[in-house]
């Protein structure tokens, strides 16, 4: 038998390396199979950038891990503190014996057996707040007039001297089992100025020991609270020392979830009046240390303190009738004067609590009724249509992608890492801020401070709101923002495509030197890498996989070009047309916080924009979305 005669060459090479070959071929039907999400977030773009799509196969095909979240920016809310914001909407319930002598502050010296309403029904109460979107009820056990809603021990003052029932009423234990039933929240109110307990005039030790001891018999007894509000109305001159750090730790230990309200919080404070409104400008942050029960600083509360060290956010209180307590002679207000106040409270940041005072029968009064059904229907007409619901977004800056286009650099390097590692799905990118409640959010690059984020609807929609929400979890940050549209410009196709020659050559884009008007247009660049095909094929043609790279092309022309290598094919250039287009300004903004809702003349438009002008940090955005009502006006 001849012995076996050596390989040539050529085949022992092909031997060696179709091992390397397979793996090589694995690796790409792996890239194929899973391709990286779209839309991505456009670098920050030079005068002139170059694109070479294969000039790190390393890069390629590396697969960073999830990118850990920004650091926090101090101070941030605690978990009682957002399960209350993220209520919003709360229904005070004011009823007691000034119910019946048409006065908002009693004397301490009404007698009990004038309370008896005879028709007393928590469960209208809760369920007419309920219907309209409300997430919890706050009742006032006790007003400045001393009077208890429940059976007291430590008083005779209260509903166990009253005619109603028999003496054997108890209102808290009512509104506390229809919440419970409902669903909702049960908040109560136990006002520290006591105008009939006799304790009051024999000092602080001996009244704050008798609070404290209602403050135990309340959170006691009625099962989970969800809010403790602390009122610091004082309508005299008598002395007392409220030891309110105490009763802060006892409602701690005793109800560790409940949110406590005060013009001082901790958890929430008052908003500086009761209007219902927070400023324009309001932070989450004060500096809890010039914060005091009594003898306040409204305007400080009403817009917080961008430097402050404590996160207190606020809460606004008013009535849908002008007073607190029941009075047969008011009327509820506008449901125009109560949408304006909803933008004004919840579009702020802040949580609205809206009194509905019972009547002396125990019922809402039906004109109450139909006004907060008509209140929770106009809320959510506001957000009847998500117009930039599947809108597609890009930013100047993301979290993670520092670096990523500077002149002279090369764009090619690190496709991959670009798409997974910064801005793609699931991790900072701003399409993160179009999907509400799902934890994600959009971030820019640490140390940057102003960022612009763009929507394409599209088409050309009509809307009239716009709704911004920060991750306040990792603190407030921006201090200027505004909403515009792009007015009476169509842009280039956001679908063009153009063929790149990957292995020859690399593609360009640049801009002639003639300054005109500058507008902003984007352009994608589609890159076709094709196995055992010839490169430069159109995508569209359903060869191999499509890799997308979107740039925020700042023109400095009328005209804009792809220009392409003379050795590259002719069908690579193309060129497209800047039809103009001027952005308009709708909101105007400061602050953001949990959310921001502004309303304005309805607009139409393809093109939006959100431009943060300053932050305290690197901006982050949870949560953006414009929309339309019925009508697509304003209410």
């Amino acid at each position: 038998m001849d012995p076996p005669q050596p390989l040539h060459p050529r085949f022992r090479l092909s031997r060696a390396l179709s091992p390397l070959m397979s793996l090589f071929i694995v690796l790409l039907l792996f890239l194929f199979a899973y391709p990286p999400s779209l839309p991505l977030t456009p670098p920050r773009f030079p005068r002139r950038l170059s694109l070479h799509p294969l000039a790190s196969l390393s890069s390629l095909l590396s697969f960073p891990s999830r990118l850990p979240p920004p650091p926090p920016l101090l101070p941030i809310p605690t978990a009682r503190q957002l399960t209350r914001q993220r209520a919003e909407l709360a229904a005070f319930f004011h009823v007691g014996v000034n119910t019946f002598t048409d006065r908002e502050w009693g004397t301490g010296g009404e007698s009990p057996s004038l309370f008896n309403p005879a028709a007393l029904n928590a469960t209208q109460w809760v369920a007419t707040v309920k219907d309209a979107g409300f997430k919890l009820v706050v009742l006032t056990a006790k007003h400045h007039d001393g009077f208890c809603l429940w059976p007291s021990a430590l008083t005779s003052h209260s509903v166990r001297s009253a005619p109603w029932k028999a003496g054997r009423g108890d209102v808290v234990a009512d509104v506390a089992a229809a919440a419970r039933a409902a669903g909702v929240g049960m908040g109560l109110y136990l006002s520290p100025w006591d105008r009939h307990e006799a304790a009051y005039e024999a000092g602080a030790e001996a009244y704050n020991a008798f609070y404290e001891g209602q403050l135990r018999e309340l959170l006691t007894s009625y099962g989970p609270i969800a809010e403790v509000w602390l009122d610091g109305a004082k309508g005299d001159d008598r002395p007392m020392a409220y030891h309110t750090v105490t009763w802060q730790a006892l409602i701690r230990q005793l109800q560790p979830g409940a949110a406590v309200f005060s013009a001082q919080g901790p958890d929430l404070r008052w908003t500086g009046n009761e209007r219902g409104e927070a400023g324009s400008t309001c932070w989450g942050t004060v500096n809890g240390s010039e914060l005091t029960l009594e003898g306040w600083d409204t305007d400080y509360l009403n817009h917080g303190d961008v430097a402050g060290v404590d996160w207190i956010p606020p809460e606004c209180d008013v009535s849908i009738r002008p007073g607190w307590f029941w009075h047969p002679l008011e009327r509820p207000k506008p449901l125009a004067h109560l949408l304006d106040l909803y933008l004004a409270s919840v579009g702020r940041g802040c949580c609205l609590l809206l009194n509905i005072p019972p009547n002396t029968t125990g019922l809402l009064h039906a004109e109450d009724v139909q006004r907060v059904g008509e209140f929770g229907r106009a809320v959510r007409g506001l957000f009847q249509e998500e117009v930039s619901a599947g809108a597609r977004a890009w930013a100047s800056s993301v979290y993670g992608c520092g670096g990523v286009g500077r002149e002279g650099e090369g764009m090619g390097v690190g496709f991959w890492r670009l798409w997974r590692g910064g801005g793609g799905r699931g991790e900072y990118g701003p399409e993160n801020v179009l999907r509400a409640g799902d934890g994600d959010f959009w971030a820019a690059e640490d140390g940057v401070l102003s960022a612009v984020l763009e929507f394409d609807l599209g088409q050309v929609k009509s809307f009239h709101v716009a709704r911004l929400e920060e991750p306040v979890a990792y603190g407030q940050r921006i201090k200027a923002f505004s909403v515009e549209f792009l007015d009476d410009g169509t842009d280039v196709d956001a679908d063009a495509a153009v063929s790149v020659p990957a292995f020859e050559s690399q593609l360009s884009i640049g801009s002639s030197s003639a300054a005109t008007a500058s507008t902003v247009r984007h352009m994608a660049l589609h890159v076709v890498q094709l196995v055992g095909r010839p490169v430069g094929q159109w995508w569209g043609q359903g060869w191999g996989q499509r890799w997308v790279l979107d740039f925020m092309l700042r023109l400095t022309n009328q005209r804009a070009e792809a220009s392409h290598n003379p050795r590259a094919p002719a069908s690579v250039r193309r060129t497209m047309q800047d039809v103009g287009g001027v952005w308009r300004v709708v909101v105007n903004g400061t602050t953001v916080g949990r959310k921001r809702l502004a309303r304005f003349e309805a607009v139409r438009a393809r093109r939006v924009r959100v431009v943060i002008h300053d932050a305290r940090a690197a901006p982050l955005l949870s949560f953006f979305a414009i929309y339309r009502s019925g009508d697509g006006s304003p209410e």
